[in-house]
């Protein structure tokens, strides 16, 4: 079978358009073509097969100090855990994490596959047995160009076909994070709260009264429009992060992109009051999903529970008026998402590390799992 190699997406633009069957926004090349053009690095995409019977791969060699959601080292070594669990493990995983610091740290680069933006592996389509084969040795023959002691496949969800070539090659995984996602199937805002325990609607109805009576009104608006002042807006809050990193100007030219590649997919809801941009949720339409992808709040909206007015109850009610049945929130700060009728998905990273490390990596990333899925169990079980 032959596999096609291109360093930019629009190597490969119009046959990976052919090839891959794109049931996500996160894998339409003009997504990745998105990417392509805000990234300093490397990349590498690889696709067999054709005409929906193949599959592709995205990959990049990174190194340390990048988004830690994205840093398979970074997720082992230092991702934070949820309280809860088996007690005494998180000690254990602590301990274990010490003795491995060190030499993990001599990994970088590491070659990653993922898709840009997303919590899913970079390695989409048709992923039957042969094309995960020549996929998984494409990116191993990448790492060994870029010089990469370290492979990895971020985010897998459970039951992908991916898992087993992945083991038998070595590869050690465990459940870092989960993917919340909301499932709609109320036929309006007022059915949705009545899915909910009794005392968390009424927090909700406090919350958007609040908010309304601020003065903040919501609608939807376009790209282009208001671009500078959501960038500095999303500056801010991920500032407040700490990542100090990314500037006003950077997000400025992640907006000019979006509005070139994205804009047919984009929906932006804006929350103003007497003219002024307050607050922004960002998020795209695409088969029948809404992934939110970027939020910004001046002080005033976040004294109001701007945070919960726009990523939650404007995005279900845009949802639910646009016949949009499933919202995709991403990972992290689980309990807001739970408490709010959001389903928990474990996504497993693997890791190939050097031989004399596997043993002691093995033993951490199953400690992990084991923490992070009870956590997530209790979660997705407990009292919302």
């Amino acid at each position: 079978m032959t596999v096609r190699t291109g360093r930019r997406i629009a190597d490969l633009a119009d046959d990976w358009a052919r090839t891959i069957t794109h049931d996500s926004v996160l894998t339409l090349p003009e997504w990745l073509a998105t990417d392509d053009e805000g990234r300093d690095g490397e990349t590498r995409y690889l696709l067999s097969g054709e005409n929906g019977q193949g599959a592709g791969l995205v990959a990049n060699p990174i190194a340390a100090g990048t988004f830690p959601t994205n840093d398979p080292v970074a997720l082992l070594l230092s991702s934070e855990l949820e309280p809860g669990g088996e007690a005494g493990l998180v000690a254990r995983i602590g301990d274990l994490r010490a003795t491995l610091a060190d030499d993990l740290a001599s990994c970088y680069p590491v070659a990653v596959s993922t898709l840009p933006g997303g919590y899913l592996p970079g390695l989409v389509g048709d992923l039957r047995p042969e094309n995960v084969r020549l996929l998984l040795d494409g990116l191993q023959k990448a790492a060994s160009d870029w010089g990469c002691e370290a492979v990895s496949v971020l985010h897998v969800p459970d039951g992908s076909p991916l898992t087993g070539e992945l083991r038998r090659r070595g590869f050690v995984g465990a459940a870092f994070l989960a993917q919340a996602q909301l499932d709609l199937t109320a036929k309006d805002f007022d059915e949705y709260l009545a899915g909910l325990p009794k005392r968390r609607r009424n927090k909700i109805r406090r919350e958007r009264r609040e908010f309304a009576e601020a003065g903040f009104t919501v609608r939807l608006d376009d790209i282009g429009r208001r671009s500078r002042e959501m960038a500095e807006l999303h500056a801010a809050q991920l500032q407040s992060y700490g990542y100090h990193q990314v500037t006003a100007e950077r997000l400025q030219g992640l907006m000019d992109r979006i509005e070139r590649h994205l804009a047919p997919w984009c929906r932006i809801l804006v929350a103003e009051r007497d003219g002024e941009l307050e607050a922004f949720a960002l998020a795209y339409e695409y088969a029948g999903e809404l992934h939110l992808k970027m939020t910004g709040f001046s002080a005033s909206a976040q004294e109001h529970f701007g945070y919960f007015a726009m990523s939650y109850y404007a995005l279900i009610e845009y949802a639910l008026q646009a016949g949009v049945h499933t919202i995709v929130y991403g990972p992290l700060t689980y309990h807001a998402k739970v408490v709010r009728g959001c389903a928990l998905s474990p996504r497993s990273s693997y890791l190939l590390v050097p031989e004399p490390l596997r043993e002691r990596v093995a033993q951490l990333a199953e400690l992990i799992d084991r923490h992070n899925r009870a956590v997530f169990t209790a979660m997705g079980t407990g009292d919302r």
